[in-house]
Parts: structure tokens; C-alpha cells; sequence
């Protein structure tokens, strides 16, 4: 009867979990915020590089070719990107999203049952994190998704550690651990450890505190080990992108504490916010689109917090409320203090992150209410009474504030009567209950029931839907690029808003004109390659693109254009662009759409050399109007500059095998050539099989000396970040595997 209770609860959760989602499984694809612009392109690329048989350790198609694999938030050895090679996209995408609900919702529930959590509590606490506004609003900022819901077994692992087979147990923890740092987001794995270290040596304190602290420490130490090591394949790569990025030297506080947590929002724990408030293209909005973790929950979690006097319930409730200390970022002194004091703390920002140690924290602590409500029937009436009052009270002040006066309360609140519809079924089964007319079972039935429709009505619409065409069917602009598309690179430049200038904008008429206008990077799911993009740790090298293309006035900036093989460019109409279009700098294709006719190719031959001190020079240099690209190359002083009277000559085939090799063949009559990819640590080049060095060219391309003759170049991305990185996983993989055969548990051998 118990493992039948236990089946029925997990099969309950998924079911759940899946209503939640259930536009997806009809063939839908989720298109909000980052997805669209971001994670929807990354999974695409990554899924064509598997189908294909290739490693996807080079995205060609952004920032005249940029780092993939590096970059952390891509995932590629995350375990569940395998399903981008099991299923077709966009199915893949939908498939994967849903499974980390599923995942993330028995979880929860195991690690809660460990506790000694009943099953309605688990349920409850489960259904909390996992319908609740932390984790649906992460279905958009993937990264954070991969790695938020790893937390439960990495705690359910270490403690299970502490008893038989220990080695087991520490050995999956570790692995646990490296799956939370390769979904992505270094900062939820330190939050982990962090958490995991304090818990261990608050909740599950032993006799001798320094005695404990040392073995708890050692242990730590060993698994974060193991977990780095296993994780090397990806840290490493990351490690040297983020040196060579402008996060290396650290964000100034402005963007540290962007997107932290206005403490009027905390009135979103009563109700969800409205739909309409993030829907138009024209408002900004927390980096959570819900902090809304249910009603029922929070009444749980409040009485938790007051009455249970438990180390466990204590703990979860200072780390409530340190995490909302820290999500409210500016608006406190104590996170600019926190900023000066730890130095790594500037590595990271959008203190809104935080809530994810709030989202569990609620989680447990209103597993543990619910379970306490159910044991002390006796003792838990009175409170019960006051607690729904004070939340009714609140709810009602609020709720006339914001039919009176609009602009008292914060414009992300949206109170329903379906909120206090729930205060008031919810209140009056409690009452029943504590009054004997209705039994613990029914009791638990009907409040998890409520507390699935109100999650659900909450968040149902916090990830649109489109139909899966919106990635599938090719937008017109497409069609118009297709000739050049695989030689040439392409620039969308500013917003063409078109009718809706000067005007706020429909409902998702942003994330269509995105679609229409091909916004980086939605055209590289069509392979179209563009001169910029958006990325996730921005290099140097593409922060100074971005700067550039920002920067400089229009003449300028068509000249950096077609220093750097862009074909076409996207902007609206303008007396400067119609001026260019005369004066043949440009070709008017169709409406917005313009050719550049000056655009260099992907390669080229030039015979002779400049040398300026540095890469500002060159860029300089580049840009000014009477430079010659065909004539001259611009390099850096230190630079190999061979003497000789040299002719230049010219590139007979181009081709590429897969995204991380360059295939070129040419004949020179010396001199160099410029392939107008970007310049970057890892690149290799063979000319007739013997290895030369790859020059900076121009200042951002790469370049390298031809003798006369005949030449097949080769250039081939490989990181010897990754190749190390990579021997190190698979060695430390395989021990792993051993060792967890070794000490796995055994039945014990029956007694004869």
C-alpha cells in the first residue's frame, strides 16, 4: 500500500508538470525572451553539429565566428543534450525543457520523503518548486533551468554518504555536482556547495565542532574534486574564454546589481502578475517573470517559520531570508558591501538569482508546515486561524489599493478572486479538519488539488506558445539571401518598427519583427552568418565588434562592413541610407534589405604588409579611406614579416568541414593571405601539411604568410584548453565508473 501511495504521488507530479506544459506536447515551440534570440539558435546548431557527427567546438555564423563549445550556457556536455541528437528539432527543444520539470518535481519529493516527509508533504513541497515562479520562469533562461534542479539530489546523496557505503554515495554526489555546473550556471553550483557545507555542518551537527568542520570539509573538498575533474572536458574552455572575456576583469556595480529584486514585488507571493505587463514589446520586467510559489505553500511555509522548532526549519528559514537580502541587490547596502568585500563576487550578476535558494527554501519549509498542520490537529487550530486571517487581511488591502488607487501598489502585482477563492476553500477544509468533520487523507487531496489549479492558472501563460513554423518556415528575408548566404556574413542594424514607431507595441509583436528582421541570432537557424550577435560571455573580440558597429557613424561603419565580408545589411529606411544607395556604397535589394557591393570575400590574397603598434592602430587603420585591403594587410608589431618583393596571388576554393575546419586552397606568388575570420586562441593552421603561425590581421581576422606556389591551407580550431580538458574527463570518468562497481550495494547473501 505504501509503494502504491508513492507510485501514484510521482505519477500525480508528472501529470502536473506536463498539464503545465501540455501546449508543447501538441507540436507547439516556446519563443519568449531568450529563447527565441538565444537558446532556440544554440540548440539548433548544437543538434545539426550531432546529426552530423561533429564536435561543436566553433560557431562560424556569429561574430565572423565565435567560441561554442566554451561557452557554458550551450551545454554540450550536459547529459540531456543528448535528446537534441534522439529527436528531431523543434521537438527536441520541447522534449528537453519538459523533462527537467519532470526531473526537477521528483526531486524534490525524494529528497523530501528522506527528510521523513509524508507524502502529501512531499507532494506539496514538489509541486511548490516545481510549478512555482523560480523554475517556470527559468523555462527562458536555459541555462539557469539545466542547473536549478540538480540541488535536491546532490543533498540527497551526501547524507546518504554519511552511513554504508559511503564511497557510493560521495561518488554520486560528485557526479551530480559536475551535471549542475555542465547545465551552465557556475553560480547556482556555488550556491549549491555553499548550501550543501552549511546545512552539514548546522542541521546534521555532531559532538566536537571543529572535529566536524574538518571532516566535513575534507569530504567537500574530495567530491568538488571528483565533480571538477569529471566536469574538465568543459571547464577548462570556459576557464580560457572567460579570461579572454570582459567579465575577466569583473562587472563595474551598475551591471553587477541589474535586474535585482524590488522589494514591492514580495507583494507577488499573494498573486501572479499579469500577463500583460511582460507580453508588450515595449515593457521591461524583473528577470523572474513570477515569484509566485502559491498560496497554500506560503500559509505553510509561515507556519513553519513561526511554530516548528526544528534545526532543519531554521536553517531553510535564515537562508529564506539571506537569499532575499541578496536578491534585492541595489536597493540594500549590504550587497554593495558583499560586492567590495569578495572579490569573485564581481564575476556575476542579477541578483534576482538568488531566488533560487528562496524557491527551495519555501519548498521544504512548506512541506514541513503541511506536515506539522497534519500531526498537531490539536495545537495547530488556533494558528491556522491567525495565519489565514493575516494573509486574507493582506490580501484584501492590497486588492483595494489596486482597484483605488492603481499606482500605490507595484505595477507587477495582479490579484485575482481566484486567490481569495482559494484562501477561503482552503481555510474552511482546514477548519473541517481541525474539527474532525473531515479526515487527514481528504483533507490532503483537496489542498494539493487546489494548489496544483492555482500554480497552474498562475503560470500557464508565463511561456508563450507559438506554432513550431515560427522556427521551421523560412521568413521572406531569407529567401532574398540565400545566393550569398554561405559566403557572405550579414548586419541587422537597429530596430525597423515600421507602423509601430513612436507607439507601444501589440502583444509579441516584438518577438515577429525579431522573426521578420532576422535579429541575431535568429537567421543562423537558416545558416546565415552575421558580422555580430548576441552572446552569452561576451569576448573581447565581440565586445569590440559590438562597440564598433555601435559606435562609428554610418560611412564608417559600412566600410568596417566590408572589411569584414558582410554582404547584406537590414535597417530601415533613412535620408543617410537613401544617400548611400545614390551614391552606389549600396544596392537596394527590397524594402530594408541592402547589398554592399564593395564586400570583401571570405579570403583573399594581399602582397604587401603594414605594422602599427597594437590592435587599436589597426583597426584605425583599416578604417580610414584611403586604406586598400587588396593591397595591404595591417599587422602587429612582433609579427613574422618576411623580406622580399612580394605579388600577392589568389584563393582558388574555399570549403569548410564542419564548423571547426577551413579548407583553402590558393596560388601565391607570396604574400599573405586574410581569411576574415575573427582571431582567436586555438586555431591552428597547416600550409602543405607544415604547421605556420596564425597571424592578427586588420585587428580582428586572421592571416598568415604564403611563399609563391601552389598552397592547401588548413585551418582547424583545437583548444589545447579543451584537449586537456577532455583526457582529464574521460580518465577521471573512467575511475569513477570503477570505483562506483566497486562499492556499490549488495544484497546481503541469504542465510542457508
Amino acid at each position: 500500500m505504501k509503494k502504491k501511495r508513492e507510485i501514484l504521488a510521482v505519477l500525480y507530479l508528472a501529470v502536473s508538470a506536463l498539464f503545465l506544459f501540455f501546449p508543447l506536447l501538441g507540436g507547439g515551440a516556446p519563443f519568449f525572451r531568450d529563447i527565441q534570440l538565444l537558446f532556440m539558435p544554440m540548440k539548433y546548431f548544437l543538434a545539426n553539429c550531432w546529426d552530423q557527427g561533429q564536435l561543436p567546438l566553433w560557431h562560424p555564423g556569429l561574430f565572423c565566428g565565435s567560441p561554442f563549445l566554451s561557452d557554458m550556457q550551450t551545454g554540450v556536455f550536459y547529459p540531456l543534450s543528448s535528446l537534441f541528437y534522439l529527436v528531431p528539432m523543434p521537438y527536441a527543444f520541447n522534449v528537453f525543457v519538459i523533462s527537467h520539470y519532470l526531473l526537477a518535481s521528483c526531486f524534490v519529493y525524494v529528497l523530501i520523503r528522506h527528510w521523513h516527509g509524508s507524502v502529501p508533504g512531499a507532494c506539496l513541497g514538489a509541486l511548490c518548486f516545481t510549478l512555482g515562479g523560480y523554475l517556470v520562469s527559468t523555462a527562458n533562461v536555459l541555462n539557469n533551468l539545466q542547473s536549478a534542479i540538480w540541488l535536491p539530489l546532490v543533498f540527497l546523496c551526501f547524507e546518504k554518504g554519511c552511513g554504508r557505503y559511503a564511497l557510493f554515495y560521495r561518488l554520486l554526489t560528485a557526479i551530480f555536482l559536475a551535471i549542475q555546473f555542465l547545465g551552465g550556471e557556475p553560480q547556482l553550483f556555488l550556491f549549491t556547495l555553499i548550501l550543501l557545507l552549511a546545512y552539514n555542518l548546522i542541521v546534521n551537527h555532531q559532538t566536537g565542532w571543529f572535529q566536524h568542520l574538518s571532516k566535513i570539509g575534507i569530504v567537500l573538498v574530495c567530491i568538488g574534486t571528483v565533480s571538477v575533474a569529471l566536469a574538465m572536458a568543459q571547464l577548462l574552455p570556459s576557464w580560457q574564454m572567460f579570461q579572454n572575456s570582459i567579465r575577466a576583469s569583473g562587472f563595474n556595480f551598475q551591471e553587477a546589481s541589474r535586474h535585482s529584486l524590488n522589494p514591492l514585488v514580495l507583494l507577488q507571493l499573494l498573486g501572479p502578475p499579469p500577463l500583460d505587463l511582460y507580453q508588450s514589446g515595449n515593457k521591461s520586467f524583473s528577470w523572474l517573470l513570477s515569484h509566485y510559489f502559491g498560496l497554500l505553500p506560503l500559509i505553510f511555509a509561515t507556519t513553519a517559520i513561526v511554530f516548528v522548532r526544528d534545526n532543519q526549519v531554521k536553517f531553510w528559514t535564515v537562508c529564506l531570508f539571506i537569499s532575499l537580502l541578496f536578491a534585492f541587490g541595489k536597493h540594500t547596502p549590504f550587497f554593495l558591501s558583499v560586492y567590495k568585500i569578495v572579490p569573485f563576487f564581481k564575476a556575476f550578476r542579477f541578483p534576482e538569482k538568488f531566488m533560487f535558494v528562496f524557491a527551495y527554501a519555501i519548498a521544504f519549509l512548506s512541506a514541513f508546515g503541511f506536515d506539522f498542520i497534519l500531526e498537531k490537529r490539536a495545537r495547530a487550530k488556533k494558528m491556522i486561524i491567525a495565519i489565514l486571517a493575516l494573509y486574507t487581511t493582506a490580501f484584501c488591502i492590497v486588492f483595494i489599493l489596486q482597484l483605488t488607487r492603481p499606482a500605490s501598489v507595484t505595477p507587477h502585482v495582479a490579484l485575482s478572486c481566484k486567490t481569495l477563492l482559494i484562501i477561503c476553500m482552503s481555510g474552511l477544509c482546514i477548519m473541517l479538519f481541525m474539527r474532525e468533520i473531515l479526515n487527514g487523507s481528504t483533507l490532503c487531496v483537496v489542498l494539493i488539488l487546489l494548489c496544483t489549479v492555482d500554480l497552474v492558472l498562475a503560470h500557464i501563460s508565463v511561456n508563450p506558445i507559438v506554432p513550431a513554423a515560427f522556427y521551421t518556415d523560412k521568413p521572406k528575408l531569407v529567401r532574398c539571401l540565400e545566393e550569398t548566404q554561405h559566403s557572405k556574413r550579414l548586419f541587422v542594424q537597429g530596430y525597423p518598427w515600421g507602423n509601430f514607431r513612436g507607439r507601444e507595441l501589440p502583444p509579441f509583436a516584438l518577438q515577429h519583427l525579431w522573426r521578420q528582421h532576422l535579429w541575431p541570432n535568429t537567421g543562423t537557424l537558416y545558416d546565415i552568418s552575421y558580422v555580430n550577435g548576441i552572446g552569452a560571455t561576451e569576448t573581447q573580440y565581440q565586445w569590440l565588434i559590438t562597440e564598433l558597429l555601435e559606435r562609428l557613424n554610418l560611412s564608417k561603419r559600412i566600410r568596417f562592413l566590408e572589411l569584414s565580408n558582410t554582404g547584406h545589411l537590414i535597417t530601415g529606411e533613412s535620408e543617410e541610407i537613401q544617400a548611400k544607395v545614390s551614391a552606389g556604397t549600396l544596392k537596394r535589394i527590397r524594402e530594408n534589405l541592402y547589398q554592399l557591393p564593395q564586400a570583401l570575400p571570405r579570403a583573399y590574397m594581399v602582397p604587401d604588409v603594414m605594422t602599427v603598434p597594437d590592435q587599436a592602430q589597426a583597426i584605425e587603420e583599416v578604417l580610414k579611406d584611403d586604406f586598400n585591403p587588396r593591397q595591404y594587410v595591417v599587422l602587429e608589431e612582433g609579427s613574422y614579416v618576411p623580406a622580399g618583393d612580394w605579388q600577392g596571388g589568389e584563393v582558388l576554393d574555399i570549403s569548410y568541414e564542419g564548423p571547426s575546419n577551413i579548407n583553402i586552397e590558393a596560388r601565391s606568388l607570396g604574400g599573405y593571405l586574410v581569411l576574415l575570420d575573427s582571431f582567436y586562441p586555438g586555431w591552428r593552421v597547416l600550409v602543405n601539411g607544415q604547421e605556420r603561425d596564425i597571424l592578427r590581421a586588420n585587428g580582428l581576422f586572421k592571416a598568415v604568410f604564403l611563399d609563391a606556389g601552389m598552397h592547401k591551407i588548413e585551418f582547424a580550431y583545437r583548444p589545447h584548453f579543451f584537449v586537456w580538458g577532455l583526457r582529464i574527463s574521460l580518465i577521471s570518468l573512467c575511475l569513477v565508473i570503477v570505483a562506483l562497481w566497486v562499492s556499490r550495494p549488495r544484497r546481503a547473501a541469504p542465510c542457508v
